[in-house]
């Protein structure tokens, strides 16, 4: 049976539609509905299962616990609906659930850790913040937490990638949130996430991300998130087909979450397919119009006219589309300088030179402010016609291990680097081996 995502039901909550609807907008055969509601520190819970076909509830119950058991009162849900669907959980198995997830809970502890997750999948360098905050508070209240103190270690794996944040110091702090997570709970899956967004990222230790990341999927297979990363391993070392297929299996538990259908068209993109990466960022944008990752990836797709069929490399209808994109992911993204300096090379690339020079100027200024990424900097310094300082800034970017390094391999732009500097960059990150495979192929 497959169960899926909260991220892509919880859009369904509050809106007016039919279950019928609901259901085959999500691929699902049942649904289960739910209210909840609080009084005098007790809470209610009212649970039914539903037929998609026509909507019939084939069984409901009702849970009422003190408030700081509902953690506990959670698994007896889920037992109690998995039972009426008719799976058929062995009693060890059943007993390790009850054993694990009964202690009780602080309210406030569970409360905060819930806000964290959802401010969590909206990727911006705020959200991720208030998403810290919420979790220190929980963890403050209990130190012991482990989910919250696995996600703050996931927090601060992805602040490196979503903002402007250095690597340094992001993801030692990651590395030391996730491995006493860890020891606190093996199972807590984001855990073993934090620590393959260590190696993916900051190491390009390309094996042992995969294995935690495999070994997250192991964990919990009904979560997206692993298989998600593990899929963007694939892309970025030119494993397009397994990366889509891996893809494939995290939209199928999480069909309308945005992170997971941008990266959809972000690893066609990868592949060398900007046409076909158009159509499931545009879906994103229908639901999540401020998501500004798929407007990035949106810009990039339709900077690269040579994959667009009929399209003449230098036209301006595509070119002019894709800088109002990373104009609109400058916007949403609120702290992280890529959509710049792809609007920047964009903008050179078409021949609005002096255009793309004020721009990197200005994102040299920025810089004195607050530090932008150097690879940033060195592509708005390749499309500038600065290749010499584009060298020196890959050169810092290497020393402070700069998240966009593994991009190399996929993203054709820093092939203007020249073929001896830019294979040189490749072996340095970790990736020559890689090229020479999917040249192979």
């Amino acid at each position: 049976m497959g169960v899926i995502s909260r991220t892509s039901v919880m859009r369904y909550r509050n809106v007016s539609m039919a279950i019928e609807e609901i259901a085959r907008e999500l691929k699902v055969n049942y649904l289960v509905e739910g209210s909840v509601k609080r009084d005098s520190g007790r809470v209610r819970v009212t649970v039914q299962l539903l037929r998609a076909i026509d909507g019939t509830a084939l069984w409901s119950e009702s849970f009422e616990r003190v408030l700081d058991d509902a953690l506990a009162m959670q698994s007896e849900i889920a037992l109690a609906t998995a039972t009426a669907i008719g799976i058929q959980i062995v009693p060890n198995e059943a007993a390790s659930i009850r054993k694990n997830r009964s202690g009780a809970i602080h309210a406030e502890v569970h409360d905060r850790y819930l806000r964290a997750r959802h401010l969590l999948s909206l990727r911006t360098k705020p959200a991720i913040q208030a998403a810290i905050r919420y979790l220190r508070e929980a963890l403050a209240i209990d130190p012991v937490f482990a989910p919250a103190m696995a996600s703050l270690a996931f927090c601060h794996a992805l602040l490196p990638i979503t903002s402007l944040l250095r690597p340094h110091d992001c993801f030692p702090a990651a590395q030391s949130l996730a491995s006493d997570a860890v020891s606190l709970d093996a199972s807590q899956t984001d855990a073993h996430i934090a620590l393959g967004l260590v190696d993916f990222w900051y190491r390009r230790d390309w094996n042992a991300a995969r294995h935690h990341f495999l070994h997250a999927c192991t964990l919990n297979p009904g979560d997206s998130a692993p298989l998600m990363f593990l899929a963007h391993l694939h892309s970025i070392l030119g494993e397009h087909e397994q990366a889509l297929t891996t893809l494939g299996a995290a939209l199928i538990l999480d069909p309308v979450s945005p992170i997971v259908r941008t990266h959809h068209g972000h690893f066609l993109y990868n592949a060398g397919r900007s046409f076909d990466a158009l159509r499931p960022l545009e879906q994103v944008l229908e639901m999540a119009p401020q998501f500004w990752v798929a407007h990035l990836m949106r810009g990039k797709a339709l900077a690269t006219p040579d994959h667009v069929p009929g399209q003449i490399p230098g036209l301006s209808a595509t070119s002019r589309e894709a800088i109002d994109s990373f104009l609109l992911s400058e916007q949403f993204a609120m702290g992280n300088s890529e959509p710049l300096a792809f609007r920047i090379h964009t903008m050179a690339a078409i021949g609005r030179s002096v255009e793309a020079e004020m721009a990197f100027r200005t994102m040299l200024e920025m810089h004195q402010s607050e530090l932008l990424p150097p690879l940033h900097r060195a592509l708005g310094a390749l499309a500038v016609g600065a290749p010499s300082a584009a060298l020196e800034l890959i050169e810092e970017a290497f020393a402070e291990n700069d998240v966009r390094l593994v991009f190399l391999l996929v993203e054709s732009r820093w092939n203007a680097l020249g073929e001896s500097s830019y294979a040189d960059a490749l072996e340095r990150a970790n990736l020559s081996a890689y090229k020479l495979a999917s040249s192979g192929d």
